[in-house]
Parts: C-alpha cells; structure tokens; sequence
C-alpha cells in the first residue's frame, strides 16, 4: 500500500481510511483449481481494519472467509487446490516513483482473523507468486484400528500399527 502519510503532514483517521481505503473491486479475478474444476471464488469478501507497520490505519480484505460464522460447514480442500489471483494495486495512487507498488498478504485460518502486516509476506506489483501450504498436526491416538480425520483441510489417515 502506498504510505500517504509520507507525502502529508496529517495523521490518518479510521473514518478517512474507509473512504480512501481501496474496496473489494482491487481483486480483479478470484478463481480455486481443484484438479480440472474451476470454481469461482465466493464474492462475499470481508473488509477488516488493520495497523500497519508505521502504525497507521489500514484495511484488509479477506476471502472465502468463516469468521462470524461458527455454525457454518467448512469446505475441505486438498492440499493441492489453487486460489488464482489478479489483484489491481491500482498503481495511479503511488505518486512517488520510490514508493513500490506492493501488497501485503497473510494465507490463514478461514475462521481467523490476522493483520498481514505483522505477520504477513509482501508482495510486489507486476509479478507472480505462488504460495504453498502445507499442514501436519499429530492427533492423540484413539485406539480405533483405523479411522479417518479431517483436519485443517488435510484428509489424515490414521492406522494402529500396536499388535
């Protein structure tokens, strides 16, 4: 994000932040790949405030996301499925050629919410990435001879091997 207040000599408001803050049409395309299936993102993207590392109000977009939904049914996804996305970092609002065009990116929990900018990877305008995840958690046995978890997304078989 383009650091404003560098150029300014006002402080940032939350209130000033919503309005200027970039809405939900930066992701210009959203996209999962499951294999040979193509599924659209859902468009229910949630916007969140945020801090930022100087300390300033920002705003985040989340997608396909679960918070505030405790009941709801969370889609299990392979640990190969892809979110393709195109994201606009509407680069006309970088008025200082030193400023770099980059956003800020946090792959989490969908029932999480984070701030990407304290934990999260920046990314630069113009390229291509691609971000892998992977996750193991051990489970307690459970004396069953063989049963299947679903844990986190990942599919988990669990067999006894105590004869």
């Amino acid at each position: 994000m383009a650091y404003l207040n560098d150029l300014m000599e006002w402080e940032y408001k939350w209130e000033y932040t919503y309005e200027e803050c970039h809405n939900e049409t930066m992701i210009d395309y959203c996209q999962i790949k499951l294999g040979q299936q193509n599924i659209p993102c859902k468009k229910s993207y949630m916007r969140i405030p945020v801090i930022d590392s100087k300390g300033d109000p920002n705003c985040c977009y989340i997608i396909d996301s679960l918070v505030g939904q405790p009941n709801a049914e969370e889609d299990l996804y392979p640990n190969t499925f892809i979110i393709e996305l195109d994201i606009n970092t509407q680069v006309e609002e970088y008025v200082m050629s030193s400023v770099p065009v980059m956003i800020q990116v946090k792959v989490h929990d969908r029932r999480a919410m984070v701030n990407p900018f304290s934990d999260g990877y920046s990314l630069e305008g113009g390229m291509q990435y691609n971000a892998y995840v992977s996750m193991v958690k051990v489970l307690v046995f459970t004396g069953l001879l063989k049963c299947r978890v679903f844990e986190k997304g990942l599919y988990i078989n669990i067999k006894n091997t105590k004869r």
